[in-house]
């Protein structure tokens, strides 16, 4: 492809070979044949050096190609079986957006007629998770008298899994309520966890977080202040926790490695962590899926493993509609659960959310609803200032709409920022006297 200088270049030697032919001038007309000659030279060096850039030879080294968020990792180049003839080429590595460069350089410069195989070395940072490939190779040829230029991909992929991050939990999930000891018998003590369960224990004060339907209102009146006073019940022993979540395009929204899909399976994989420690069943679901993925009595390491592997490609799809979630899980699960559904504000219609009314049957639902504007910074551009103005309207109307669907069906409904969502997913998952 000829360049902006090369075509008037050429159109400069032709009007001079004109001009020069036609005056019969002999020392014009030996110049005008001498650039004739240096074209055809420089127009041969630069075609047998394109005809040799198929035959070379790429091998690609990575360290480590498996990696979680943050990590970096070195990558080297080798390229050989090159053939250069008079032409400069611009060698590049192609990196994904996944990865980012941290240090050296994924380009090179070869002039001349070198003929040695060529190292490029340079690291890259893993910003944000998922399957990804360290692209094809991009070499730029010019002509030593700079009239041409070409771009020819070799291709070559090397697959990388990059792994979301693993937030430790703790100790935001230590127990709310105090731990209690009650005798059974003569010289024996057993423990006995408060919270949330079937089975009646007592009265105690009312604290901050406490549901108000758990309120009694009678032992109120009694009380010469006043003061509130809550039910308080044994905590399961056999808990089974479902996070589940509607796997819809409108999660990958947000900057590179800070989607909503991102903090969502890192909040996943904290909560997993904890489910091991605490010994409590933990099961996700998304799209027709159920997976399993804390059971109690099983490693640590091996099921947050497992947990990592299941979760880390998720690619989301319009396709998976809510229903589908909804019915895997009616048809999965076998046991009173604790089922906390996230999604995003994305709704065409919030009406959608009364899909989840047959969970609410035999289980306990929570809501936890993502907000979207807040993964973007305020623009500084008044117009765009007056769009970002308007996203934040529609996502405060839509939160109310979910809100008052939720109320609907008498699902308690969290509104939380991206960023947040481990702490609202900490504070209804308190596996200890849930």
């Amino acid at each position: 492809m000829l360049t902006e200088k090369g075509a008037i270049s050429i159109q400069a030697i032709v009007i001079f070979s004109f001009l020069s032919w036609i005056s019969g001038n002999p020392t014009l007309v030996t110049a005008s044949l001498t650039l004739i000659m240096l074209l055809l030279v420089d127009t041969a060096e630069f075609a047998i050096s394109r005809h040799y850039v198929g035959k070379i030879r790429i091998e690609r080294t990575i360290r480590k190609p498996k990696l979680q968020v943050g990590d970096d990792v070195e990558v080297v180049v080798r390229i050989s079986n090159v053939k250069n003839f008079g032409t400069t080429c611009v060698i590049e590595d192609s990196i994904p957006p996944e990865l980012a460069l941290s240090s050296g350089s994924n380009m090179s410069v070869l002039s001349g007629r070198a003929i040695d195989p060529i190292e490029i070395e340079y690291r890259v940072e893993a910003r944000q998770m998922g399957d990804c490939a360290l692209g094809d190779v991009n070499m730029i040829m010019r002509d030593g008298l700079g009239l041409m230029t070409s771009m020819t991909t070799l291709n070559h992929r090397t697959k990388l899994e990059v792994y979301p991050r693993i937030k430790m939990p703790y100790p935001l999930l230590s127990p709310r309520i105090p731990v209690r000891t009650r005798s059974t018998s003569f010289g024996q003590r057993s423990v006995l966890e408060l919270g949330r369960g079937s089975d009646f224990y007592g009265v105690r004060d009312y604290h901050p977080g406490d549901e108000l339907k758990h309120v009694v209102w009678k032992a109120v009146a009694r009380t010469p202040q006043h003061t509130l006073m809550t039910r308080e019940y044994e905590a399961e022993k056999d808990q089974h926790f479902i996070l589940a979540f509607h796997a819809k395009k409108s999660l990958l929204d947000g900057p590179v490695g800070h989607r909503k899909l991102d903090t969502l399976v890192e909040g996943i994989i904290a909560m997993v962590y904890a489910a091991c420690s605490e010994s409590v069943w933990l099961s996700v679901a998304f799209g027709s899926e159920v997976l399993p993925l804390a059971t109690p009595g099983r490693g640590r390491d091996r099921q947050l493993a497992n947990a990592l592997a299941s979760l880390h490609n998720i690619v989301p799809s319009n396709s998976f509609s809510l229903r589908k979630v909804v019915e895997a899980i009616l048809l999965n699960t076998r046991r009173r659960s604790v089922i906390i559904f996230v999604t995003d504000c994305e709704y065409n219609n919030a009406g959608d959310l009364l899909a989840l009314r047959p969970l609410i049957m035999s289980n306990r639902v929570v809501v936890v609803a993502m907000k979207t504007a807040s993964l973007f910074q305020k623009p500084s551009h008044r117009e765009a200032e007056s769009c970002y103005e308007l996203l934040l309207e529609r996502e405060k109307t839509r939160l109310e709409q979910i809100s008052q669907e939720c109320w609907k069906m008498g699902i308690t409904c969290h509104r939380c920022d991206a960023s947040d969502l481990l702490n609202v997913l900490q504070s209804v998952c308190t596996f200890r006297g849930v």
